[in-house]
């Protein structure tokens, strides 16, 4: 029996994407006065960092944006990934980044700023300093990447599943995305194993899970939802004709077949690897500054800046209601 079930190929029907309205800064009206110029200069710089996070992830970009360009962004010059690994690179880049966000950020005057901007700055405030925190210490090696129903097994399936095709070209960059799932995954089972060498691998219980999961798809092989899904998204691209199809579903087919399954594989068998019951089996509790992570992890999950007993309280109180 399989640990989860696998979700449905998606179904055809009105793809057209949502647009909402954005006015630019240099369009609005400020006052002519030192507010005035604070409120732009504000307003400028969260437009600055909205386009900064999206112009180098073409992900990103393709599930936020309609048209891009509108906002400057050349969609010809964002590689076609999806996206990078947790190394240590990554880490000092991302911490040096969010220490010169964090000093730009707390240069403006809050009480020059309109009562809506005010609100903007206390969500980018507390945004901001969960980013800041998760990076603290050991903190970025307690995440599991493979953790039971929302790891990356998982979410290699949300992907190709939930992919939308506005252009000829997207086609092309979902098959890019497709053949460097591999590489990913390798990226990722190294910081795995770095995770396991100091101690903050997952329990074996969750390991299992994420096992069990690579084993129904490699069980299931050619007749995976997975491949289901793909296919059925190659077939019904109202862009493509009949002879594309057909050429892009057998690319995908042989991917699949040939990489994708075996890269399910190298999960499971490394994963295995690690499973030890020298590892900490009890939860984060039981780790050094686990109960501090899993505060973290709380407000992030729940965008609130209550503690979890706080939250806890709050819920008993209604429950008595």
């Amino acid at each position: 029996k399989k640990p989860e079930k696998e979700p449905e190929p998606p179904k055809t029907g009105d793809n057209s994407p949502k647009i909402l309205s954005y006015v630019f800064p240099s369009e609005r009206d400020y006052p002519d006065d030192e507010a005035g110029a604070e409120q732009k200069a504000f307003d400028e710089f969260l437009l600055e960092e909205f386009v900064s996070g999206l112009e180098d992830d073409y992900l990103n970009i393709h599930t936020t944006l309609v048209d891009p360009s509108h906002f400057g962004i050349d969609m010809t010059a964002a590689e076609v990934t999806i996206g990078d690994a947790v190394s240590e690179e990554f880490l000092a880049e991302a911490r040096a980044n969010n220490l010169e966000l964090k000093e730009r950020f707390e240069a403006f005057n809050y009480d020059l700023l309109t009562e809506e901007q005010q609100e903007s700055y206390k969500l980018y405030q507390f945004l901001l300093e969960n980013a800041l925190t998760s990076l603290e210490g050991d903190f970025p090696y307690m995440d599991w990447a493979f953790s039971p129903m929302q790891g990356l097994q998982n979410g290699i399936v949300s992907m190709l599943m939930e992919f939308e095709f506005y252009s000829l070209e997207d086609v092309d960059a979902y098959m890019a995305m497709m053949k460097d799932i591999p590489r990913y995954v390798d990226d990722v089972l190294e910081f795995s194993r770095k995770q396991e060498r100091m101690g903050y691998f997952m329990p074996d219980t969750a390991a299992h899970s994420a096992m069990q999961y690579c084993k129904s798809v490699i069980k299931d092989g050619e007749n995976a939802a997975l491949l289901t899904a793909i296919l059925h998204n190659l077939e019904h691209c109202e862009l493509l004709d009949e002879q594309q199809k057909a050429a892009y579903c057998d690319e995908a087919r042989r991917f699949f077949v040939e990489e994708l399954i075996p890269c399910y594989q190298k999960i499971h068998d490394t994963l295995d690897f690690l499973t030890d019951e020298r590892n900490n089996q009890m939860g984060l509790a039981h780790l050094k500054n686990g109960k501090e992570y899993y505060e973290l992890l709380f407000r992030q999950r729940s965008g609130s800046d209550r503690s979890v007993s706080e939250t806890k309280e709050l819920l008993h109180s209604y429950l008595k209601l």
